[in-house]
Formats: structure tokens, C-alpha cells, sequence
């Protein structure tokens, strides 16, 4: 038995000391845990976007959609499954809900597994990355790579299938904000007769006010596509921003 009292004293410290440090950890991992599991809950993901985006549903677009999903559900011959899974793709694409139009379209390429199939799904998921919830984005985006790889993969010589990823990486940059420019670049010196990235080069060029470099790449696609209209329309915008209308209205009649 301790008979000083200045020794029970500093014991009595210590063990308060102990209890308190115990007491303070505890609590603190407890309240890391929990929010982990609440970051986890409440992360983005379809579920959350399906969940959403049902209560904005007429009581009538709610019992096509609970027909659409319980007949996907249930259904266990592939090509009946991948049809309902296409037509609950179009439902929410109609709605401009291109998380979920992705998603089921994704479900249609694990059935056909087609470099198609992918490509339809990737597109879908491209659509999202217009969103103004960032964390929609992020998983649009996450989801368009995936898709626009397993289309490569299967067919490595479609030039559609880069295309779309380049597409995916200029609407939403993330760590190198050139990926996608470049990724065009490098597309259109491996399909040099490839319409489509010499189409949105230009387009490129336009959205970022680069007029001459917009007005070169137009003229020279004209000169090797003279009845592409698409060239023509663009030019003639490009025409108008460098103050020469009259030369406009003169290009514009071969756009219609």
C-alpha cells in the first residue's frame, strides 16, 4: 500500500492521463470509421442517380420504367435481356439522364460484347460529362474510358472508338488538360482520310476562337470534300467572325 501521498497523487495522474488519452482515441476512430462509411454511402454511383432521377418521374413514366427493369431482371435469354436493356437505355436517354442511358447500354455491350456494343455505351457515358454535378462527371468519364477502351481492344483499327476517348478527355480534363488535343492529333496522322477528326479539329479551333487556324483546316477540307455541307457551315461562321460576311453568305450556299 502506498502511504505517500504525493506518490498516490502522481499515480492517480497517470492513470487519469491514461483513461483521457483512451477515452479521446476511441471516440476519434470511431468518428473516422463512420465517416468513411457515410463518404461510402453517399458516394456517387447509379444506384444514388437512379434513386434521383425517379422521383422526378410522372406516375406513368414510373410504371414503364418498373416494367422495363422487372422484365430485365427476370429475363434470362440473353437477346430478350439486351433488347429491354436497349429500351431502358432510350428511356433515359430521352430524359437526358446520360449517366443511366450508359449504363444501361453498358449492360447491353456485356451481352453482345461487341467493339460496337462498347462504343454505343461510351458515347452515352460522353453525353454525361455535360453534367453540372462534378461527381457525375467523375464517374462518366471514369465509365467513357472504360467503354471506349474495350472497344479498342476488340477492334484496334476503328478509328471511332479513339475518337470517342479524345472526345471523352476534352470535354472533361483532368491531370493533363492537353490528353485529349493531342490524342486528335495523333488520330489524324494515323487515319489521315478520317472525316470525323478533321470535322472536330476544326470545331476545336472555333470553340477557342482560333479563327485562321479554323479557317485553314476548313478550306483544306473542302478542297478534299468538296460536298461535305457540315465544312461549308462551319466555314461560313468562321467568315463572319473574321468580318467578311459577304464571303459568308457566298459559302453558306453550299452548307443547305
Amino acid at each position: 500500500m502506498v502511504k505517500n501521498p504525493w506518490i498516490l497523487a502522481g499515480i492517480l495522474l497517470i492513470i487519469m492521463i491514461l483513461c483521457y488519452g483512451f477515452l479521446e482515441t476511441k471516440p476519434s476512430d470511431l468518428r473516422q470509421s463512420d465517416e468513411v462509411r457515410l463518404k461510402n454511402l453517399t458516394a456517387i454511383g447509379v444506384e444514388n442517380i437512379l434513386l434521383a432521377e425517379q422521383n422526378k418521374l410522372t406516375e406513368a413514366q414510373k410504371a414503364e420504367l418498373s416494367e422495363l427493369e422487372t422484365g430485365f431482371n427476370q429475363e434470362k435469354t440473353d437477346s430478350i435481356k439486351s433488347e429491354t436493356a436497349k429500351k431502358l437505355s432510350g428511356f433515359w436517354y430521352q430524359k437526358s439522364v446520360f449517366a443511366l442511358a450508359g449504363h444501361y447500354a453498358e449492360e447491353v455491350a456485356k451481352i453482345e460484347k461487341s467493339g460496337e456494343s462498347w462504343a454505343i455505351a461510351a458515347t452515352s457515358y460522353i453525353e454525361g460529362l455535360d453534367s453540372e454535378q462534378k461527381d457525375v462527371k467523375d464517374l462518366c468519364l471514369k465509365k467513357a474510358e472504360e467503354m471506349s477502351q474495350n472497344a479498342i481492344s476488340l477492334e484496334p483499327n476503328n478509328p471511332d472508338y479513339r475518337l470517342n476517348l479524345a472526345t471523352a478527355y476534352i470535354k472533361y480534363p483532368t491531370d493533363n488538360p492537353m490528353q485529349g488535343i493531342l490524342m486528335m492529333r495523333d488520330l489524324e496522322k494515323q487515319f489521315p482520310d478520317y472525316l470525323p477528326v478533321k470535322l472536330t479539329l476544326a470545331q476545336l479551333s472555333i470553340q477557342t476562337g482560333q479563327w485562321d487556324k479554323a479557317e485553314e483546316r476548313l478550306r483544306k477540307l473542302i478542297q478534299d470534300y468538296p460536298n461535305q455541307k457540315d465544312a461549308y457551315c462551319l466555314l461560313a461562321d468562321v467568315l463572319v467572325e473574321k468580318g467578311k460576311p459577304e464571303e459568308a453568305e457566298k459559302v453558306r450556299l453550299n452548307c443547305k
